[in-house]
């Protein structure tokens, strides 16, 4: 009864009659694979939606400096890895601190999407 109850729910938002056997697709969110398990006991092979996070990994190396240089410039976590970048740009600018980079270089990538924003507002 209760299933039953639900599918009259879909019917009227679909506006079309379910057949015996028909697929019912639910979407459950834009969600993380580990969340998808934590609620719902399964994960998906290819979410666009999952991420990693890598402070863990990344925070214990940055020295204070480094830490500093990141809050700074509001690029201080979290650190994020997702299926479609190579990080996120706080990870990216923490990448770049703990790789052999310039210093001249680590500030123009850390102070561009500053001025790409300074130009939008005054547009």
């Amino acid at each position: 009864m209760r299933g039953h109850l639900h599918i009259r729910r879909l019917r009227r938002l679909r506006r079309s009659e379910y057949h015996a056997g028909e697929e019912i697709y639910v979407s459950y969110g834009a969600h993380t694979n580990d969340f998808l398990l934590a609620e719902y006991g399964f994960v998906l092979m290819a979410n666009r939606w999952d991420k990693i996070c890598l402070d863990d990994v990344i925070l214990p190396r940055l020295s204070p400096v480094q830490k500093k240089l990141l809050q700074d410039r509001e690029l201080f976590g979290p650190f994020l890895l997702d299926i479609k970048t190579l990080g996120c740009r706080k990870t990216q600018a923490a990448i770049r601190l703990l790789c052999p980079c310039s210093r001249p270089k680590w500030d123009a990538f850390s102070w561009m999407k500053k001025a790409v924003e300074s130009t939008v507002e005054r547009a």
